[in-house]
Parts: C-alpha cells; sequence; structure tokens
C-alpha cells in the first residue's frame, strides 16, 4: 500500500525577492531623473571647456565647439599669469592635508573618547557638540575673522587651516560609529593581555573605526576643497587663495573697464577643480563597501 505523502506549497516556495524581484517604472524614472540631473551638469563643463573663448559664444552650450582646444586650454590654464593655477591648486591640497587630515583625526580621537571613557561634564561636552551642528558655518565666519585679525592670523594659510581643524559634525558621526562597531567585551580582552589604550586604539578600533573615518575624512575633505566663503573674507594676498576664490577671481575679469574675459579657462580650471575630488571617492570606495560587509558573514 503505498503512502501518501502531503507537502506544504509554502515549504517549497522561494522569496518572491529572489526568484522574481518586482519592478517599480516609478523609481527607476525617478533614478533616472537623478541620473540625469547629476550628469548633465558635467557633459556641460567638459564640453565646453574644450571649446575656445569666441566657441563658448557662438556655439549652443551642450554642442561641440568648431575645434577641440581642451588640451590648449589646459595648457593656458596652467601658465596664466605666471602659472598662478598651479600656486592654488597647491594652497588647496594644503589646506585639505592640514585642515581635513587634521579635523579627521581630531573628530577621531574625540568622538572615540566620548562614546569609550567616562569622565566629568561627559553630557555637558556631547550637548556642546549636538549645539555646534546646528550653527551654521557662515554665521561663524565673521566673529573668526574678528578673532584672528586680533591675533595676527589674516592673510596666512593658518586663517584657514586653524577653523577646518573643527568637525562637530565629524565628531558626532565617529561617536555613533564607535558604539556600534567597537564592542566593549573586544576592549577589555585587550586590556586583560596587557595592550595599553593607545595600543588597542590603533592596532584594534581604528581598523574596526575604517568605514566610519573615510566617512569623515570625505565630508572634511569636500568641505575644506570647496570652502569659498571663509578665505575670501580672511585672505588678500592672491598667492594664498584656494581654487574657489581665485576661478572667481578670473571670472570677474570679464566686468570693469579693463576687461578682460577668459571663461574658457574658468571652465577648463572648474573641470580640474573636480578631477581629485571624484578620483578620491573612486579611491577610498572600497573601505566603504569592506565596511558595509564586515560581519555579515559568520564561521
Amino acid at each position: 500500500m503505498s503512502t501518501l505523502r502531503t507537502v506544504n506549497p509554502r515549504a517549497r516556495r522561494r522569496p518572491h525577492s529572489i526568484t522574481n524581484p518586482r519592478k517599480s517604472i516609478t523609481l527607476t524614472l525617478i533614478m533616472i531623473l537623478f541620473l540625469v540631473y547629476a550628469l548633465v551638469p558635467l557633459a556641460w563643463l567638459l564640453i565646453n571647456a574644450s571649446k575656445t573663448q569666441s566657441d563658448l559664444f557662438s556655439v549652443s552650450g551642450l554642442a561641440p565647439g568648431e575645434s577641440f582646444a581642451l588640451w590648449d586650454n589646459i595648457v593656458q590654464t596652467f601658465t596664466y599669469r605666471d602659472g598662478i593655477f598651479l600656486r592654488w591648486l597647491g594652497n588647496t591640497l594644503l589646506y585639505v592635508v592640514a585642515g581635513a587630515g587634521g579635523a579627521t583625526l581630531l573628530a577621531t580621537l574625540a568622538g572615540y573618547g566620548l562614546a569609550k571613557y567616562a569622565f566629568p561634564g561627559r553630557k555637558a561636552y556631547f550637548a556642546v557638540v549636538l549645539g555646534a551642528i546646528a550653527v551654521p558655518g557662515t554665521a561663524l565666519a565673521v566673529p573668526t575673522f574678528l578673532l584672528f585679525s586680533r591675533l595676527g592670523l589674516t592673510d596666512t594659510p593658518w586663517a584657514i587651516i586653524i577653523p577646518s581643524l573643527i568637525s562637530p559634525f565629524g565628531l558626532y558621526l565617529i561617536w555613533v560609529y564607535t558604539l556600534e562597531s567597537v564592542p566593549n567585551e573586544l576592549l577589555e580582552a585587550a586590556r586583560i593581555d596587557g595592550a595599553g589604550e593607545m595600543r588597542t586604539f590603533f592596532t584594534i578600533s581604528l581598523k574596526l573605526l575604517t568605514p566610519g573615518v573615510v566617512t569623515v575624512a570625505l565630508f572634511a575633505i569636500v568641505a575644506t576643497w570647496n570652502n569659498y566663503f571663509l578665505p575670501l573674507i580672511m585672505l588678500r594676498d592672491p598667492d594664498w587663495y584656494p581654487l574657489t576664490v581665485g576661478l572667481n577671481q578670473w571670472s570677474s575679469q570679464a566686468s570693469g573697464v579693463a576687461a578682460e574675459p577668459i571663461f574658457n579657462l574658468v571652465l577648463t580650471g572648474s573641470l580640474i577643480t573636480i578631477v581629485p575630488i571624484v578620483a578620491i571617492f573612486i579611491l577610498l570606495q572600497r573601505f566603504w563597501q569592506s565596511g558595509l560587509s564586515a560581519g555579515s558573514v559568520k564561521g
């Protein structure tokens, strides 16, 4: 006599999202709009950076010029006025390395200490950090200028580097990330094995904090690289200008009695300016991917 076996149809049913993922036409259209919104300005910049000064006004914005002058524009950008653009690029790199790098280091140390150590005034300090996040940087520009003017630091690189060292949002981000990614049991095990606090931080905690540190670094780099208002009021000597202020000065040459429009160099300089930022994002992307996948597979 054969035995009939009943099979629950739900037992063999696979999740619908795996075998046949749902497609949303609305979300697809929204993503296409975001893609167009992001790529069209870049395409416009690339196309117009390859035009001559005359082609910029005689040819449509998204249409190529009569001659492809990208390389000639690049050469002129780096040689115009004795290579002042290269000096501005070096200044920007200095402000990013010293300011953004220092801001990342200080935010990492302070955020980690705030998350893992108990000390008097901890809650008050955290409240001050949250309050500082809510204050826009432009509101502090004038008081910062007055303070640095009394100290005699205006028109020097320190007027840009020192304010860039403070990153309340970066500190808060590291604090939150430390609470979630660095278990206290791991720190206690390292202390039992005789490791000091600095050794524990640099050999264990910092590796776990890498995705968060990279995120804070990218925020600080982009903020310092695009900083415009603070250098504008702090610096008078063009030799200390960053790229943002220097390119704006070139753009303003098109107006006035002795007008000297060089829009082709302004556009080419803007294109060169975004290349390092794009390269940094591409190079550091793997740290985000490794951070998202950490702990997802257990042996």
